[in-house]
């Protein structure tokens, strides 16, 4: 049969080293003792790897090539906080260590993944489980964009169900004293646009000045999956804005600036960690995992408004939530008000 790859063909006819995913002629640097293992690009970069070779089984790129395209990818393109690279990381490789590293994408099949799995759940919660398979899915869907694989493996793969936990909402004391305990205006800013308006911190780090009008106090806010919603902006958060403003003026570009690089925003994960570390001044996080996180703020935002007497509805939309049942979750903190609204009834004659 013929070699489809003319540089592989006369790379064997010479005795050479060949990438292991398009086998291509390899070349060692000087002063090195071992030859590469891959190209030091991509291969789906250059003519290596063409449509029929991507899609044919037993050829085109291994699954461990691609786990670390993909990762490389993610990480610079989404900007991928370094602790998601490692999770996903770990994941893919537990994954294609059951699997084999070595073997072309084309060939990877939904009863890979569900023998995977056998070995993978037994010794993990429910939750790790649901993680792990949206880890596969998500590379698994990147491969079949990219056209090195024909369908994602991990359709109707079935997911453990995971039982929600109460949200953990703080009360008014405990709010006053993270906000006091801020630093500075910012880190106030930070912590009023999560509380009054139920932002998450990808979404305070996302606003931008052209997304908020002075006209009608409102902005607008772009969530999960790229869904939009106009928020009106409370007195409090408003006025705060305006005295961070002053301080740090600015007409266009992100709202809450770098302080090291003014012209840039902050990271998500910053946002959480300014925010975490006024509640821990505040002594209101005792200790790690205990629930009072800066999410905290947000959760306490719906349970507020929802003991306020607001419809589940508006706070669904507040919340930009897909689905109504994941609002629901915050109905037993506002039990007290359920237990007023079923007492004072009497059916004996």
């Amino acid at each position: 049969m013929a070699e489809r790859n003319p540089q592989a063909a006369l790379a064997k006819y010479n005795g050479a080293h060949t990438c292991r995913a398009c086998g291509t002629a390899l070349t060692k640097r000087p002063g090195v003792g071992r030859w590469p293992t891959y190209c030091p690009t991509p291969c789906r970069s250059g003519v290596h790897l063409s449509d029929d070779v991507r899609h044919e089984p037993g050829k085109g790129p291994s699954l461990w090539f691609l786990a670390r395209t993909f990762l490389l990818e993610q990480t610079s393109a989404r900007g991928w906080r370094p602790a998601t690279a490692t999770n996903y990381r770990y994941v893919l490789y537990d994954f294609m260590a059951h699997v084999g590293p070595e073997r072309p994408a084309s060939t990877l099949a939904k009863k890979h993944v569900e023998e995977w799995l056998a070995s993978y759940s037994p010794t993990r919660s429910p939750g790790t489980v649901r993680y792990g398979i949206a880890c596969i899915s998500g590379f698994s869907a990147w491969m079949v964009e990219n056209r090195y694989l024909r369908r994602d493996p991990t359709y109707g793969v079935q997911r453990p169900r995971r039982g929600r936990r109460i949200p953990r909402a703080l009360d008014l004391d405990a709010i006053g004293a993270t906000i006091r305990a801020c630093h500075d205006v910012r880190a106030q800013l930070m912590a009023m646009w999560m509380c009054q308006e139920g932002l998450r911190c990808f979404e305070v780090a996302g606003i931008q000045m052209g997304d908020i009008s002075k006209v009608d106090r409102s902005v607008r806010v772009v969530g999960k999956r790229d869904r939009e919603r106009i928020l009106p902006i409370s007195d409090e958060t408003w006025n705060t804005m305006v005295r961070y403003l002053e301080e740090y003026p600015t007409a266009s570009g992100p709202l809450i600036r770098s302080y090291v690089q003014p012209s840039r925003g902050v990271q998500p994960h910053y946002v959480g960690k300014i925010v975490g570390e006024a509640m821990k001044a505040a002594g209101v996080k005792m200790a790690p995992r205990d629930g009072r996180s800066a999410h905290a703020l947000r959760h306490s935002c719906a349970t507020d408004m929802l003991k306020g007497g607001a419809h589940i509805l508006d706070v669904r939309t507040a919340l930009g939530h897909a689905y109504v049942s994941t609002t629901e979750i915050y109905l037993p903190l506002v039990v007290n008000d359920l237990r007023s609204a079923m007492a004072g009834r009497s059916y004996r004659p």
